[in-house]
């Protein structure tokens, strides 16, 4: 057949056919070309195999592993001395914390700003700052601290969409669950301020939410550049608190043996691009489908920052993350948010896109960029009741 194949495409007394006329075998021979492409595209991988998007892949793994390998230095070997040590909660007797940094020189003094408010947590924290360049970002931050440039962490991955650096995370979160000295697990974004108030607050609300379904959640706030007060990020209309159905009361005792009662509510939108478990949730997590799901409802990044929102969400509820608030005792006192429930959002680019002089935070004025109103409702007057 080869030498039919040659014959047949050799020129005709020197000069190319014009005319093509098939060999009679041409036909079997395609049938046969056929069916091997066939196979082919039956059984290959699609051109975005999981493999190249799932993590801890084969490459990161062998990033962990050679990191483990170092010895993860403290970021805080000994808590520092204004707070005692047998006051802070158990859960929070050792964090590992993990911040998504993707390289920015503009933003490297965002993430100084996060580096120094963990810098005062009073315990132990282990740190794991995950960028696409740690060779760059090593260099940067080497003297911000003793030993700061062994804080990054990178990936060997080749990642089929940057914005999966977001997951990386997940295989050093991983790894650092097999170690039974951390006790909490937390995920940052790199522009995301959590205070030790904050993490008390969670440490408080979690034991009395998990065994309910609940994530304790957090919510995001920048200064207005209007008034400078704190405006809501992610929430973009006020809320009659006793018409809002999202809310749930937890009874607990005191101290003393006394009823307390507790109240939260999921926000309309509960995204805080953060969260933190302890070791509990995180053996839930690790065991969930959610663990590596990268869409929906969210887009990629705020997927890998939405924790357990999306684990078991109990009957009712869009998300399991609520945050607390105070139903207050109106007309005299209004409701309001827990302010240790507020997180703070460094960069300010929605307050400063929505608030600036002269801008209008009127919904009315935007009716179709509901885009244009985050930030524009104050913390203080999110809640009413009427």
């Amino acid at each position: 057949m080869l030498s039919g194949i040659r014959n047949w495409l050799r020129p005709v007394n020197g000069r190319k056919l014009t005319t093509l006329i098939l060999p009679p075998w041409a036909p079997a021979l395609g049938a046969v070309v056929a069916v091997i492409l066939y196979c082919v595209l039956l059984f290959s991988p699609p051109p975005s195999s999981t493999f190249n998007l799932r993590l801890p892949g084969v490459a990161t793994k062998r990033s962990v592993e050679t990191h483990w390998a170092q010895n993860p230095l403290p970021f805080l070997a000994q808590p520092t001395n204004y707070v005692n040590a047998a006051s802070r909660p158990q859960v929070l007797e050792h964090l590992f914390v993990c911040v998504t940094f993707h390289w920015d020189v503009l933003s490297l003094t965002l993430l100084r700003q996060v580096l120094t408010t963990i810098a005062h947590y009073p315990t132990n924290v282990t740190m794991c700052i995950i960028s696409n360049r740690p060779e760059l970002l090593q260099l940067a931050i080497k003297h911000w601290a003793v030993g700061a440039d062994q804080w990054v962490c990178g990936t060997d991955e080749v990642l089929s969409n940057p914005l999966h650096l977001a997951f990386v995370h997940r295989a050093y979160m991983e790894r650092a669950f097999s170690v039974p000295v951390y006790t909490s697990f937390m995920y940052l974004e790199h522009d995301m301020s959590v205070t030790w108030t904050a993490l008390l607050g969670w440490a408080e609300d979690f034991p009395i939410l998990e065994p309910l379904g609940f994530q304790r959640g957090f919510y995001r706030v920048e200064p207005s550049e209007q008034t400078g007060l704190p405006g809501l990020t992610d929430q973009i209309s006020r809320i009659n608190i006793n018409q809002y159905d999202l809310k749930l009361n937890v009874s607990t005792l005191d101290n003393d043996g006394l009823i307390k009662v507790r109240h939260f509510m999921q926000l309309p939108n509960p995204y805080f691009a953060a969260w933190i478990a302890g070791r509990t949730q995180m053996a839930k997590f690790l065991s969930s489908a959610q663990w590596d799901k990268r869409s929906e409802p969210w887009a990629v990044r705020a997927m890998a920052a939405c924790g357990l929102q999306f684990v078991d969400v109990p009957k009712g509820f869009f998300s399991a993350a609520v945050v607390p608030y105070d139903p207050g005792d109106p007309p005299e006192v209004p409701p309001a948010l827990d302010p240790h429930a507020a997180i703070e959002h460094l960069s300010n680019k929605y307050c400063s896109a929505n608030t600036y002089e002269g801008a209008s935070i009127d919904p009315a004025d935007h009716p179709d960029n509901a885009g244009a109103l985050h930030c524009t409702i104050p913390v203080h007057s999110f809640l009413h009741a009427a």
